[in-house]
């Protein structure tokens, strides 16, 4: 009898062990069937985002070299908006659905040889560079021009149902894997309509340039092209590192998000854009 209660106690611990060992393996098929990774073409991104990297026209990511150097820089369109040129561009998006339905977005896009203009910062009574919208159809001096490489990488999570915004035509609606991304407007001025939450955002590029003659500015279109607005014949090399990171959803809003251009938020703990090999 006690040799039969002691098998009895071995079988249902070795049931029990394995019953409790079943559990976690149950648990994270689960979760892997309902939290998944799909990649997708880069396309999905540029087709409602052209510029690749900011809001359509207002795409200026500003910074400087911590010298007391500032610029404003400007980003062709990957279809040339600017330029009309083509450009060689590759990437691919991450869309990993969540648990709750959510849709946690990563955005990777590689740009070869894109046409850029840097501009000198222009300052306010202070002394500190102007950020403002205020700024906007005034530049500043051209400060040069030429061609960059850069890396972007843009993270977001999209909420499963959304309320719209009927004044931009979106209406509410439900979100589903290989659903179409938002324009980066939406994301960036309506986050709460559209249910959508910034988590980070990275450019960096490095490129060549032609500089023009100190305080030289393009003409405004009622103004006749001056002779003397020639190239000074000098180059120089730039880099460039845009970082934010955003730890709450955009909800309320961050100081300075939201305004043009980019690079003027308070939330880029990394805003550096550096020129060498300056001939002045």
């Amino acid at each position: 009898m006690k040799k039969l209660l002691t098998t009895q106690l071995i079988v249902l611990a070795f049931v029990g062990i394995c019953v409790f060992s079943f559990l976690p393996a149950v648990q994270v098929q689960g979760c892997k069937r309902k939290e998944h990774v799909n990649i997708r073409p880069i396309d999905d991104w540029v087709i409602n985002n052209p510029f690749g990297v900011g809001v359509p026209w207002e795409t200026a990511y500003v910074g400087g070299d911590g010298k007391g150097k500032d610029y404003w820089m400007w980003l062709d369109s990957l279809d040339g908006a600017f330029t009309g040129n083509q450009y060689e561009y590759s990437g691919h998006v991450k869309e990993k659905v969540l648990l709750d339905g959510s849709i946690e977005i990563t955005v990777y896009l590689f740009v070869k040889d894109i046409y850029v203009e840097l501009y000198n910062a222009a300052y306010d009574d202070n002394g500190d560079p102007v950020w403002t919208m205020e700024y906007f159809g005034d530049c500043g001096d051209l400060h040069s021009f030429g061609y960059a490489d850069y890396f972007f990488r843009l993270e977001f999570t999209l909420d499963a149902e959304y309320e719209g915004y009927e004044q931009w035509g979106i209406p509410a609606g439900t979100r589903e894997a290989g659903c179409m991304l938002p324009y980066f407007d939406a994301i960036s001025y309506i986050p709460e309509e559209i249910g959508a939450h910034l988590k980070s955002l990275m450019l960096l590029g490095a490129g060549d340039l032609y500089t023009f003659e100190p305080g030289w500015r393009w003409p405004a279109p009622d103004e006749p092209w001056p002779d003397d607005a020639t190239l000074d014949g000098g180059t120089a090399k730039i880099f460039f590192l845009e970082c934010a990171e955003f730890d709450n959803p955009l909800g309320g809003g961050y100081p300075g998000w939201g305004y043009w251009p980019f690079g003027s938020s308070s939330d880029f703990f990394v805003n550096t854009i550096r020129v060498f090999n300056l001939k002045y």
